[in-house]
C-alpha cells in the first residue's frame, strides 16, 4: 500500500491517497483517525463508493451510526486496474498527520451496511509530516528503525531455526547412534547437545518470533508456518520428555531391547527433523 498526502495551496485541506501496490488487495473502507470512514463498496462485486455510516471511537472498531461528520469529500474509488482511494478533510494545525491502519484477510458475512466488520489481523499507524522541509517528500516516522529491527529479529530467527532443528537435531541423533559403539558415556553427549545447546537455541527462536508478532500488533499463529513452527516446538519438548521418562524407568537386564515407547522416540525424532527440513 503506497500512501500519500497533499495539502492545498490555501492551507485548508488534507487530500489523502491509498493505492494498493497488488491488484489482488481491494480497499473496502477507509477510517481516518479522527473517526469519519468515507469510502465502502456497497456490494462485494462492484466497486460502488459511498459514505460509510460508520464511526470509530478511539482503538475501539468502528460502529455503525445515524450521525454524519462534515467536511469529507470522496474524490476516487477505483477497484478495477489498481485499486486505490482519495479523499478531502478539512486540514488542521498539526505537522505531523497520523493515520491508523488496519488490514483483514477476511471478507465480511455481508454488505449491509449494519454487518459486523471481523476482526483485524494487522493494524499499525502511519506518521505523515507535512512540515515545509519535508512538505513534497511525506515520510513515516522511524520507519526505517523498526524496520531494521524486524529484519534483525526474523534472520535471527531464521537462523536459530535452521541451526536448532536442521543441525543440532541430528548431531545428537548421530550422537546417540555412534556414541554407544564407542563409550558408555554417550547419554552425556547426547544430553549435551540436545539440552545444554539444542533446547536454548530453539526456544530462543521461538521467543524471538513472539516479539516480532508482538511488535507488529497481529495476531498470533493466523498464518500456517507459525502454526507449523509451534506444532514443532510441542513435539520437540514432547520427546525430549518421553526420553526423560524412558532414561527414568530403564528396564530391567534381560528385558526387551527396544520396547514401544523407545521405538516411539526414535519414530518421533525422525519425524521432527524431517518436518523441519519441510
Amino acid at each position: 500500500m503506497c500512501i500519500s498526502l497533499a495539502v492545498d495551496a490555501a492551507n485548508t485541506t488534507f487530500t489523502y491517497e491509498l493505492k494498493a501496490l497488488e491488484k489482488r488487495f481491494r480497499i473496502l473502507d477507509v477510517l481516518l483517525f479522527h473517526g469519519h470512514c468515507l469510502a465502502k463498496p456497497r456490494s462485494k462485486c462492484h466497486s460502488i463508493a459511498a459514505e460509510s455510516k460508520r464511526l470509530r471511537d478511539a482503538h475501539a472498531g468502528s460502529a455503525p451510526t445515524t450521525s454524519r461528520r462534515a467536511g469529507c469529500t470522496l474524490s476516487i474509488f477505483d477497484q478495477d486496474a489498481s485499486p486505490k482511494v482519495s479523499f478531502s478533510v478539512p486540514a488542521n494545525n498539526q505537522t505531523d498527520q497520523v493515520l491508523v491502519w488496519a488490514f483483514s484477510e477476511d471478507r465480511p458475512p455481508s454488505s449491509h451496511p449494519d454487518t459486523d466488520i471481523l476482526k483485524h489481523s494487522h493494524a499499525g499507524a502511519i506518521r505523515l509530516s507535512i512540515s515545509s522541509a519535508s512538505s513534497r517528500h511525506p515520510y513515516y516516522h522511524g520507519e526505517d528503525e523498526d524496520v531494521v529491527s524486524t529484519k534483525i529479529l526474523l534472520v535471527a530467527n531464521g537462523v536459530l531455526a535452521s541451526f536448532g532443528f536442521l543441525v543440532l537435531l541430528p548431531l545428537g541423533s548421530l550422537v546417540a547412534r555412534w556414541g554407544r559403539t564407542f563409550s558408555g558415556k554417550w547419554l552425556g553427549y547426547y544430553r549435551a547437545v540436545n539440552m545444554v545447546v539444542a533446547m536454548p537455541a530453539i526456544s530462543l527462536r521461538v521467543a524471538m518470533a513472539f516479539i516480532v508478532v508482538y511488535q507488529h500488533n497481529e495476531r498470533h499463529f493466523f498464518e500456517a508456518h507459525a502454526v507449523a513452527g509451534l506444532l514443532l516446538y510441542c513435539l520437540y519438548i514432547g520427546q525430549i520428555l518421553l526420553g526423560w521418562y524412558i532414561h527414568s524407568h530403564r528396564v530391567l537386564e534381560g528385558a526387551r531391547l527396544h520396547p514401544p515407547q523407545n521405538v516411539v522416540h526414535v519414530l518421533l525424532g525422525v519425524g521432527i527433523i524431517g518436518l523441519a527440513f519441510k
